[in-house]
């Protein structure tokens, strides 16, 4: 990382999922998938179907999450109803990272402007943004489902740049997808890939120090 290109930076987007929730365990397994079965009877192994070809028009706000959810449910026989499955999976795929959290918090404290930028659907972008208060530390949710775009679509960038009303080069994305980062680099934005939080933490703050007073 070039410190000298942070001297720039007036924005900082995070993603969401396996930035600032560890959706899996330390064996790569989904969490909230953990016992879908006692829970629900639903099948693990039936779970994949739920994100077919459909999934990104749920993720561009095209398809309702809940018709999705009521369509895999009755592809899989099972009579529970989609709000009762969706609530589950909402509560159950929220297990915070609280370092990376508190590495955010810390950012803003230094007068970093924050925001995410998630491909995500409607209902999970609020529950995250409203209902477990992610909105106490980030000015905004840039969701895909909101927007009617995704990453790594060049467009989804210049949208954001549109709304926060800044350059390219004035903004960080912190994404643990290389395809996203180097899609925002091409846009011109700097990116940074996330690995895991002592990395992130390190590189970003050896970066930012010069800068501002860590």
């Amino acid at each position: 990382m070039l410190k000298e290109v942070y001297k720039n930076i007036k924005a900082i987007f995070f993603d969401v999922d396996d930035v600032l929730i560890q959706g899996r365990d330390e064996n790569g397994n989904y969490r909230w998938k953990k016992n879908i079965y006692e829970d629900l009877g639903v099948l693990i192994e039936e779970t994949p179907k739920l994100f077919n070809h459909k999934w990104p028009d749920v993720l561009l706000g095209k398809i309702d999450t809940l018709d999705r959810i009521s369509e895999f449910l009755s592809e899989i026989d099972v009579k529970i109803s989609a709000n009762d499955f969706l609530n589950y999976w909402l509560k159950n795929d929220a297990k915070f990272d609280n370092q990376m959290l508190n590495l955010a918090q810390t950012l803003k404290d230094h007068g970093y402007p924050l925001y995410l930028a998630t491909n995500q659907d409607k209902y999970r972008s609020k529950y995250l943004y409203d209902t477990l208060s992610l909105k106490n530390i980030f000015s905004d949710i840039y969701s895909s489902s909101f927007i009617g775009l995704k990453k790594p679509d060049p467009e989804y960038f210049k949208t954001l740049e549109h709304r926060v009303q800044l350059m390219p080069d004035e903004i960080l994305i912190i994404d643990d997808s290389l395809e996203n980062v180097n899609s925002a680099i091409k846009c011109g934005w700097m990116g940074y890939q996330h690995h895991n939080f002592i990395k992130t933490q390190n590189d970003l703050l050896s970066c930012l120090r010069a800068y501002r007073n860590f």
